[in-house]
């Protein structure tokens, strides 16, 4: 019954309908309709601070919620969305789930906590909102916690960090997307010194098939780094070369990138016992602007990493 409720009220606050009830409407007071026991959620358009967060939020909750953000009255407001710890909001019919990412493009919103929601491809929703450079939600953001593409684990992004810290956070190739469109903003240009991305086996695919499109948004925007760190990440000769390549060095401040070797990779990779096997046979390696030597001896380098070189 909640979800018919919610759903039939989402059609009513929606601006522009023409009701006397969206123009006057100013606070709600609902019960959720996710899979498990209700909770009560309460919609109050003079609040900065949207916390519908451990509320058991359905995908019929999330559409009334996207229509509560598009009133004129919470857009103005509206700085902070806690929506976290709502695993049944992202299952079932995506319609309301989506409705509700895309409302947030024209909040200036400055944090945004969605940990815990289940939402499938919830980096590659996200990371539209980014790439829309004329977006409020863009230009504004300064905090995004989300869950990680490639399983279990969330990673937050803060335009306030000096070190971009992702190490071991079971990142996929979804959630490079996002990151590339995080590193265009000028707030975390001007901030951010380091990205660490190591132990991300999945960043570059899965099942043996190789996706580093992520990458060809990521590499025109890490100028202003100092440190990469891509170690650990089963890295390939097509990653490698795309490094070398679509990177501009004679204007990356990078001082310091680390990564894996692709030597005797190339056409192998079915050939290793295992992926644990692979890894074994790459070996880590630091470029790094301060030395005066480049100590590469024994790492099994590739064609790759000599280009790269």
């Amino acid at each position: 019954l909640p979800g018919k409720i919610n759903s039939l009220i989402a059609d009513m606050v929606v601006e522009g309908s023409g009701t006397a009830f969206s123009k006057s409407i100013v606070s709600l007071m609902l019960d959720s309709s996710g899979s498990d026991r209700a909770q009560v959620f309460h919609l109050n358009a003079n609040d900065t601070v949207l916390d519908v967060s451990k509320c058991n939020l359905g995908p019929d909750d999330a559409n009334l919620v996207g229509a509560w953000l598009e009133k004129r009255s919470v857009k103005e407001r509206l700085q902070t969305v806690k929506m976290h710890s709502n695993p049944s909001i992202g299952t079932g019919n995506r319609r309301g789930v989506l409705h509700l990412v895309d409302s947030m493009q024209d909040i200036p919103l400055t944090a945004l906590d969605a940990t815990g929601c289940g939402i499938e491809n919830a980096a590659t929703e996200f990371s539209k909102l980014l790439f829309a450079g004329t977006s409020k939600f863009s230009e504004s953001i300064s905090s995004i916690a989300i869950d990680c593409a490639g399983g279990a684990g969330t990673y937050t992004l803060d335009a306030e960090s000096e070190i971009i810290d992702l190490k071991k956070k079971n990142l996929g190739v979804a959630d490079v997307k996002l990151i590339a469109g995080w590193m265009k903003k000028k707030k975390v240009q001007a901030t951010a010194k380091s990205l660490l991305m190591s132990q991300n086996p999945g960043i570059i695919g899965e099942n043996g098939k190789t996706d580093i499109s992520g990458f060809r948004d990521l590499c025109p925007n890490i100028n202003f780094l100092l440190q990469w760190d891509l170690s650990e990440c089963n890295t390939n000769t097509e990653l490698t070369l795309l490094l070398a390549r679509e990177i501009d060095w004679s204007k990356c401040g990078l001082t310091e990138l680390l990564l894996d070797t692709t030597g005797d990779l190339s056409g192998r990779t079915q050939a290793y016992e295992s992926e644990a096997a692979q890894r074994q046979a790459q070996k880590a390696y630091k470029l790094d602007a301060r030395d005066k030597m480049f100590d590469i001896a024994g790492k099994n380098v590739g064609s790759a990493d000599l280009e790269l070189l």
